[in-house]
């Protein structure tokens, strides 16, 4: 009797758990929608513009050449995805996980990706132009001739991340981290650095001139051949561990 009932509660439990339990992972069919799992889903040249994937899991994803301008894509888990070629303009990024992204060439122009994460990611000649990234991590990333003009960086951190070429005309980076940074022949041109830390950082025929440099360090950074015309050093830390004077101009006086 004993062992009737027990056995009738187990079956009774399996068949509840059967049909109310949702599967473990959903179908690369399943529409756009927020906390939607993709994960390893090929969605490459898909059209989702202005999709809602809030939250959404899309690790492992192959989202080449798709186009998601004005998505929204807050807390999503893109980690391990490929995104080459993809345009993400003016999306909703704020808290994405972009961890070892593949993102050649992709598009994130205007986009808000306050907070997001790029580790490890590969970025060549992706376009940041006009996006708000304050507080992104772009630690150990490459982003070779990558442009974020007019972007705003502030508190960003770019540590040990490879940069040579790319372009941060106008951008605000303020606060930012470029320690140990490979950056030769950047171009940060009328940029705001205010505080920004430069520490050991590659900065061979790096163009600075105009940029705003009030308080930021070079301690230990290679400046050989780097461009300062017209860039104000105000209490800048140069290279040597010594203090631009206050007036100081183009040349750390």
């Amino acid at each position: 009797m004993i062992l009737a009932r027990t056995m009738q509660l187990f079956l009774c439990c399996l068949a509840a758990l059967s049909l109310g339990s949702p599967p473990l992972f959903a179908a690369c069919t399943d529409a756009p929608q927020p906390r939607v799992n993709w994960t390893d889903c090929d969605k490459s040249g898909a059209n989702l513009e202005s999709a809602d994937l809030t939250e959404a899991t899309l690790s492992g994803i192959n989202l080449s050449g798709a186009k998601l301008t004005n998505a929204v894509l807050e807390s999503a888990d893109l980690n391990f995805s490929t995104l080459t070629a993809a345009d993400f303009s003016h999306a909703r990024m704020d808290k994405a996980r972009l961890l070892a992204v593949k993102a050649k060439g992709a598009v994130f122009d205007r986009a808000n990706l306050a907070q997001a994460k790029f580790g490890r990611a590969q970025l060549q000649q992706a376009s940041f132009s006009h996006a708000r990234l304050k507080k992104a991590d772009f630690y150990q990333t490459k982003l070779k001739r990558a442009d974020f003009s007019d972007a705003r960086l502030s508190d960003a951190s770019f540590e040990q991340a490879k940069l040579d070429g790319t372009i941060f005309n106008r951008a605000v980076l303020a606060r930012a981290s470029f320690k140990n940074a490979r950056m030769v022949a950047a171009s940060l041109v009328s940029a705001d650095l205010s505080r920004a830390s430069l520490d050991q950082a590659n900065c061979r025929e790096a163009d600075f001139s105009g940029a705003r440099l009030t308080r930021a360090s070079f301690r230990d950074a290679d400046l050989e051949d780097a461009i300062f015309k017209q860039a104000i050093l105000k209490d800048t830390i140069w290279n040597n561990y010594r203090r631009c004077r206050s007036s100081s101009v183009g040349v750390c006086k």
